[in-house]
Order: C-alpha cells, then structure tokens, then sequence
C-alpha cells in the first residue's frame, strides 16, 4: 500500500471488504476532436489558395468529459492483489 500511495498520491477512497481492502482512484477523461472538411479544398480548387481560408472553413468538432477511475484491491496485510480500470457509463465519449 505505500508503493501505492508513493507513486499515484493519496486515493479518492478506500472501502473494507472480507478479505482487505478497495482503493479508489478517480480521474477525468476528456476527449476532443476537430475536423476541418475544407482543408483539402485548395487543392482541388487552386484558386483558393489565394482566399484566405477562415472565409470557407467549415469544421465539426466535438468531445465529452467525464470520470474513470483505477480499482486497486488490497488483502489484510495491505498487498495489492489485484487492479482494474473502471469505465462509467457517464464517463467521456464523443458527442460531434
């Protein structure tokens, strides 16, 4: 437990079980993307290379924050027996 602690910080939080003991770590997982559709207009059309591009540009972008968190679980004499990845259903995904 305190190679745990030592490396990642103090857990978000800690539950006892029969056998040990969960540790939480919570985190945010944000995801963004951007599009341009119009980036390779210029070169089909070589007249617009001439216009500036923000009086064409059409982009789609879009993202989503939300948290994940790392299970670690621990038995009584405080060794790690085991870890997971916990994704949530409110966790990020992309909304475009």
């Amino acid at each position: 437990m305190s190679e745990v602690v030592q490396r990642l910080g103090a857990p978000s939080s800690m539950k006892a079980t029969q056998t040990g003991s969960i540790i939480r770590y919570q985190f945010l997982d944000i995801k963004y993307f951007t599009v341009n559709l119009t980036r390779p207009l210029p070169y089909l059309v070589p007249a617009l290379s001439a216009v500036p591009g923000d009086l064409y540009q059409f982009t789609i972008s879009g993202g989503g924050i939300g948290t994940d968190e790392l299970q670690i679980g621990l038995d009584r004499d405080w060794t790690v027996v085991h870890f997971s990845f916990a994704h949530h259903l409110k966790a990020s995904h992309y909304t475009p």
